[in-house]
């Protein structure tokens, strides 16, 4: 019997490749595990844990801690209609470790098959004349910027967290970590994006692909936000601060040069009439218009729709995509948390602060209209977009 410490268990490998392997002869094989040594021999065996990488940011438990790690934490939010009480604890100021909110596996899942594709990846590329160079450093940037975002959420809710840019694959690895400092975390990624950012590819033929993957742009946002952050260390010197926010200004001039010069070239002819013309003449950003500039249009909401509802837009730098096809990856997460507009289909763990109302609805009342959350019909916050199970987005 081969020695099953190379099966890849790491993070189920069978499950999102829907591979079994049998055998029939005396050198038997695991029915239900992927064994390492037959993988990672093609461009599919990459593209399929790369895709892993991205379908781990949809789950339901991935989308629940980017929100109660960002916005719960804020005070745009309260409990909603349907009691979470471990939601409930932090809104209250408990964060004890036991909190079921801290557990940060699907985070870390994610980050290890980053890894993983990083290792392999290489190999591969020796081994298949189909899988370019130019092909590797594309995959290997989509990796990167994933894994980094995934450790910025971490090291900016929990500051020093367990760091390693080697995957767990096999059992005879130790993986229990002990926390890096948040700052070497922090420069750890910035020199790893500094080194791959120009790799990941400019636009992909398909519109949705530019948001929907890591292109240039996502990575230079994400380094304009990891050099923010840095630079507002109030430990770190003087001078490296401002080189620091420097280089965040830098990477936000070039982002926005980039979308004027896709807004200039149009690739899919359908910009020139999106846009908030006044936004562009007086201050050259392209901004997609809240009204149709067509003729016979309605009033409705044009660039919210883009952005919140139909997704994929001209405005977007990067986006967890759901489909609307009932076999794809469904977006209940961002439902549950914020209610739905089917009554009793999902709960409503959070609801807008009170803070943020013209008339608060008080105590006895967990329920708001747009009225009275925003004092005026002309402020499109106020307009909901519909967050059902097969079309939302995050």
């Amino acid at each position: 019997m081969k020695n099953i410490k190379n099966i890849i268990k790491a993070f189920g490998l069978a499950t999102f490749v829907g591979v079994t392997v049998t055998s029939c002869d005396l050198d038997l094989l695991p029915l239900n595990e992927v064994v390492l040594e037959n993988y990672w021999t093609n461009r599919d065996d990459v593209d399929n844990v790369l895709r892993s990488c991205y379908t781990g940011m949809q789950s339901s438990d991935w989308l629940e801690r980017a929100i109660v790690w960002g916005e719960v934490r804020s005070d745009n939010v309260a409990t909603g209609q349907t009691n979470n009480t471990t939601i409930n604890y932090i809104n209250k100021g408990n964060l004890k470790q036991t909190n079921a909110y801290c557990n940060w596996s699907s985070f870390y899942t994610v980050i290890n098959r980053c890894n993983t594709v990083i290792y392999y990846a290489p190999e591969v590329a020796d081994k298949d004349p189909n899988f370019t160079n130019s092909d590797l450093a594309v995959t290997i940037a989509e990796a990167k910027t994933i894994r980094a975002l995934n450790y910025f959420y971490l090291i900016r809710a929990f500051k020093n967290v367990p760091f390693s840019f080697n995957p767990s694959i096999d059992d005879t690895q130790s993986y229990r970590l002990p926390a890096s400092p948040f700052e070497n975390v922090l420069d750890s990624l910035i020199l790893d994006l500094e080194g791959c950012k120009d790799n990941a590819p400019r636009t992909y033929f398909e519109r949705e692909k530019n948001s929907g993957r890591v292109t240039r742009a996502a990575v230079y946002a994400l380094l304009a936000d990891l050099y923010l952050w840095r630079a507002s260390d109030a430990n770190r010197a003087k001078a490296l601060q401002q080189d620091d926010y420097r280089k965040c200004v830098e990477y936000c001039d070039w982002v926005l040069n980039y979308k004027y010069d896709e807004y200039m070239t149009d690739k899919y002819g359908n910009l020139n009439r999106a846009m908030d013309t006044y936004v562009l003449t007086n201050y050259g950003y392209p901004l997609l218009a809240e009204k149709s500039l067509s003729s016979g249009s309605n009033n409705a909401p044009q660039a919210y729709n883009a952005i919140f509802v139909t997704g994929n837009s001209f405005e977007s730098l990067f986006e967890l995509t759901f489909s609307q096809s009932i076999n794809d990856a469904r977006n209940s997460a961002v439902c549950n948390m914020y209610g739905n507009n089917k009554s009793g289909q999902y709960t409503q763990w959070l609801s807008a602060n009170e803070n943020l109302m013209e008339t608060p609805i008080g105590n006895s009342a967990k329920s708001y209209s747009e009225t009275t959350l925003f004092p005026v019909t002309t402020d499109y916050r106020s307009l909901t977009g519909q967050c059902n199970i097969m079309g939302s987005r995050h």
